[in-house]
């Protein structure tokens, strides 16, 4: 059995450490990356197969990339630090990866991998 390699790749939270890691190595491996992020902070100006995009993935209607992804690599989540309540977090992280689940459905991704690390930064989020 040969390994997967994938041609072309969305990678969500892009500008994130996790994400950023994921997206300058896919593309010095010759991979055509779609580096997404929800703010303007996306800090790759030198790689040659990636391009930027930007939309919240809490809105179904804004998620947009093109049906030859053939992987996706979904690294965002709210990692802010003055999180106001435990439903912005959901709405941050749970919804925008089951829009994002539904989007790459319709456009027949292959692969949709969720990575992530979860960190609770006040005492309110321990039950």
């Amino acid at each position: 059995m040969s390994m997967y390699v994938p041609r072309k790749i969305l990678v969500t939270g892009s500008s994130g450490l996790i994400g950023s890691a994921i997206t300058k190595y896919a593309s010095s491996q010759n991979i055509d990356v779609l580096a997404h992020s929800r703010t303007n902070k996306l800090d790759f100006d030198n790689f040659q197969k990636m391009k930027k995009i930007y939309f919240d993935l809490r809105d179904s209607n804004e998620i947009c990339f093109d049906a030859n992804i053939d992987t996706v690599i979904h690294t965002a989540t709210s990692n802010e630090n003055k999180l106001a309540s435990v439903e912005i977090a959901l709405q941050n992280t749970l919804v925008g990866t089951l829009n994002l689940l539904n989007k790459c459905r319709t456009k027949s991704s292959k692969i949709c991998l969720r990575i992530h690390c979860s960190v609770i930064y006040t005492e309110r989020w321990i039950y």
